[in-house]
């Protein structure tokens, strides 16, 4: 299957128990918790995964931050995928899929590390925490805790801090 990211093009194959990606093979574990939850031991290294799709995308979950796989109408396998957020100056909080806040974590100027958790959201009766993947200051907040939101919904917008 062909995958695009950040505009570069790679080949990837799964066979047994191996991810092949551009020609490299990496020894792989993957074990499925559910339709949407699941568990990657690529060497050393394990990564949980949260995945929701519809028709047009999946939506790809890993440390916090979001992947959006988008499928393509060509004739060949084609999928592009797009890290959400590309201007790291500014990172926009969206939601996996719809469901309903659970519980906002900041306050609007707050500062925040990278990886600090920043809301709880409930979608397919699993809560969801999502983290900042930048360090910055909270300077927005756009929901409140019982509300449903969208998966285009931006929730919390995180500025990064100039250095002085």
């Amino acid at each position: 299957m062909d995958l695009i990211y950040k505009g570069k093009k790679y080949q990837v194959e799964t066979n047994g128990e191996q991810i092949v990606i551009d020609g490299n093979s990496k020894n792989a574990e993957i074990k499925s918790y559910s339709d949407h939850i699941l568990k990657i031991r690529i060497g050393e290294e394990e990564k949980a995964v949260y995945v929701a799709t519809d028709d047009k995308f999946a939506y790809v979950f890993i440390d916090g931050e979001q992947f959006v796989i988008q499928k393509s109408d060509d004739s060949e396998t084609k999928i592009e995928l797009e890290e959400e957020g590309k201007d790291k100056n500014i990172e926009q909080i969206k939601p996996p899929m719809p469901g309903s806040v659970v519980k906002v974590l900041v306050e609007v100027g707050q500062k925040v590390d990278e990886g600090a958790p920043i809301i709880v959201v409930e979608a397919m009766k699993m809560e969801i925490t999502l983290y900042s993947s930048i360090e910055g200051v909270i300077s927005q907040i756009n929901v409140e805790a019982g509300q449903q939101v969208d998966s285009e919904q931006v929730l919390v917008v995180i500025s990064k801090e100039e250095i002085k």
